[in-house]
């Protein structure tokens, strides 16, 4: 595995904007995507006005971070909102989970028109717990959901896969994964159907990046990648411009024995060609990389430094994907979940932020190299 230093000192450009949004519970933003009349929608969760019960959380945003309406769901019990995608019709499918009365949770899907109002929902969900962190559309127009569930399979968490269409009705579910923990936690198209990526540990004492797919009618191929001693997991995957995909995630270095990013690069067929990691000085721990339109990437996530975590954004090439390294230095933790490119050059980013007493606010902020 190869082995690449990170800069010790900052060296972005600019904070263009940063805009924080919530109350005094935790808020974050755990998705973001551009709209066509330009701005942004973010999803998360937020704990709403003095600490009342956890939501889903809807935000459309203007291109300078300025609110232009929120929408909140849930109803007595936790709902948490984590990816959306934007159909060609500018309507949101978002997908999450939500709390049952019984105390777990059930996968949830939610299609919402441009405004935020509900056209309709479904649950999908057993005994115990079960949880969506991800969603594809198909070139039909029908989408893929990724998730997790203990209700069904194996072991003590299994892949969880259902394919829908917009109208919501269902065409099929699938459960994947061995005698111990598998999870995935992102996923892009890939074929006529999806490439996704998260973590097994059914293979030993050691958690590794596993790397699937799914075909459009179901069958799932899962690939257990194993590097090195310690935990690793893959927690973004993203379709690179010369064929080919890249998955992000971070790995116990076996000399300092925090986490490092890690890259594993895949060709067209999914199988692993390259892998190598970025070495920080504390814990570097990557979520996801966006492509931009000339190629460049952006690979978001968090650092600790002196005791805090901060968000990181690093920008660069695949031959050199931390050649610009940016870090928002504060007194408090901050975690980068999401980056999307602009038409711009730049990259926007949301997370949450600590900030003062507040445990955390749901964050978006604009970083140019």
């Amino acid at each position: 595995m190869g082995l690449t230093g990170v800069p010790t000192s900052v060296l972005g450009q600019e904070l263009e904007f940063l805009r924080t949004y919530g109350g005094p519970g935790i808020d974050v933003g755990n998705s973001v995507v551009p709209m066509p009349d330009d701005g942004y929608v973010v999803l998360g969760y937020t704990d709403g006005p003095a600490g009342s019960q956890r939501d889903a959380w809807l935000l459309r945003l203007n291109e300078s971070g300025d609110t232009v309406w929120t929408r909140r769901y849930g109803g007595e019990m936790e709902e948490h909102g984590w990816d959306l995608a934007l159909t060609p019709d500018s309507t949101l499918v978002i997908v999450g989970f939500k709390q049952t009365p019984a105390g777990d949770n059930d996968v949830w899907i939610l299609h919402v028109d441009g405004r935020g109002a509900v056209i309709w929902e479904r649950t999908f969900g057993g005994p115990r717990d079960d949880r969506a962190w991800a969603i594809s559309l198909l070139e039909n127009g029908d989408f893929l959901v990724l998730g997790e569930t203990e209700s069904l399979g194996a072991g003590a968490e299994d892949i969880y896969l259902i394919r829908m269409n917009m109208h919501g009705d269902t065409l099929w579910t699938r459960n994947a994964g061995g005698a111990g923990t598998d999870r995935a936690f992102a996923m892009t198209p890939f074929e006529d159907g999806a490439l996704f990526t998260g973590l097994s540990g059914t293979h030993g004492n050691d958690l590794d990046i596993l790397v699937g797919t799914v075909s459009g009618n179901g069958v799932i191929r899962l690939n257990v990648l194993a590097s090195s001693p310690g935990d690793e997991v893959g927690h973004g995957v993203s379709r690179l411009q010369n064929d080919g995909f890249l998955v992000t995630g971070y790995g116990v270095s076996s000399s300092s024995g925090s986490n490092d990013v890690m890259f594993l690069v895949l060709d067209e067929q999914a199988e692993e060609i390259d892998q190598f990691a970025i070495q920080g000085l504390e814990d570097e721990r990557a979520m996801m990389t966006a492509v931009s339109a000339n190629g460049l990437l952006g690979t978001v996530g968090y650092t600790q430094r002196r005791g805090d975590w901060g968000i990181t954004m690093m920008q660069g090439t695949l031959d050199e994907p931390a050649s610009d390294h940016w870090f928002h230095e504060m007194d408090g933790d901050g975690r980068g979940v999401m980056a999307i490119p602009t038409t711009d050059g730049g990259w926007i980013v949301t997370g949450t932020l600590e900030m003062g007493s507040d445990p955390g606010q749901l964050v978006v902020m604009k970083v140019v190299f």
